[in-house]
């Protein structure tokens, strides 16, 4: 398990000493005035806030296309099988519900995040690595003949052994080895040691509509997505990998719905762009970028320590600066 080594050395602890004033006395501070523990804006400000503020914004539920379908996505009910079929309900008419499974994804079935691990949908015949994977899309032209579709479609799979015990599972997310002097000459100048077991809890945000889409197909051949998104660029790049699209405004379509001044550029206004090879730092020359770090004026600011200390997280834990 993981070991937290603390180390105190003796010295002279400096108590926070809370400024004198009674209970009485208001605090003024003239405008613009930074004090601690004071809230201060900071631009540039959401461009969107003032609409959510007021109430003013719309979600994706009150954006209406007209002739626009409805969708719906069958989930997996087991935490770990084997995706053998489906079955749809024969006595529906299916002629006017389409279903998408993974054989139609055009391009790559991915969904393109951090890492390839985890397809878009699963295809018969694959493995379901967790409860509520996306296994069938479902659309149709009304939510009563929608639900009806949902209600149809049997799921066929073979249940395979779950793990839910995540210090069982033989799977490895990430690991980062972070380790920096003699770590064992420190234990035995430590004049405090303490080693035992910590554990950490699931964190998520809380978001204040659920994620929904609406995809609008273009006459040059491209789609158009509106929704409640939290990072363009992501959906950018997932669509143009599973659709096989070569060109997207998405992001330009993005600011143009906050702020309809903003112009949406037409397509092949822009020429095509490579990313350039990215340069890989070697050991040596890390610790040089480190050294030169805490070489940095004045000698006594944080400015050094703050260089270091950045340089050498994006050095072990492969973090990118965005």
């Amino acid at each position: 398990m993981p070991r937290m080594t603390i180390r105190t050395p003796p010295g002279r602890t400096l108590t926070p000493v809370a400024p004198r004033r009674t209970e009485t006395d208001p605090l003024v501070l003239q405008p613009g005035t930074i004090a601690p523990g004071r809230a201060r804006p900071a631009a540039p400000l959401r461009r969107e806030g003032p609409a959510k503020l007021t109430g003013e914004a719309k979600y994706a539920d009150d954006l209406v296309f007209p002739g626009a379908w409805y969708g719906a996505t069958i989930r997996s009910t087991d935490a770990h099988a084997r995706f053998d079929g489906i079955d749809l309900d024969p006595a529906l008419d299916w002629s006017a519900i389409a279903v998408v499974t993974a054989a139609d994804i055009p391009g790559e079935n991915i969904v393109s995040l951090v890492s390839d691990d985890q397809p878009v949908l699963v295809p018969v015949g694959g493995e379901i690595q967790h409860q509520a994977e996306p296994l069938v899309l479902l659309a149709a032209a009304d939510r009563e003949t929608l639900r009806h579709a949902r209600r149809g479609v049997t799921i066929r799979s073979t249940p395979l052994s779950p793990v839910f015990d995540p210090r069982l599972s033989d799977h490895v997310f990430a690991h980062f080895d972070i380790a920096s002097g003699d770590l064992e000459r420190g234990f035995a100048e430590a004049d405090l040691v303490i080693e035992g077991e910590y554990r950490v809890g699931h964190q998520e945000q809380l978001y204040i509509e659920n994620n929904a889409m609406i995809a609008v197909p273009r006459e040059d051949g491209g789609v158009a997505v509106h929704g409640s998104l939290q990072c363009p660029y992501y959906i950018h790049k997932a669509l143009k990998r599973a659709l096989r699209l070569t060109d997207m405004r998405g992001f330009a379509r993005h600011i143009a719905s906050l702020d309809p001044s903003k112009e949406v550029p037409p397509v092949g206004i822009l020429p095509g762009w490579k990313r350039a090879k990215p340069y890989i730092y070697s050991d040596a020359e890390i610790d040089a970028l480190l050294a030169a770090a805490l070489a940095l004026p004045p000698a006594g600011g944080l400015r050094r320590w703050t260089y270091h200390t950045l340089f050498g997280l994006i050095a072990v834990t492969g973090m990118r600066i965005s």
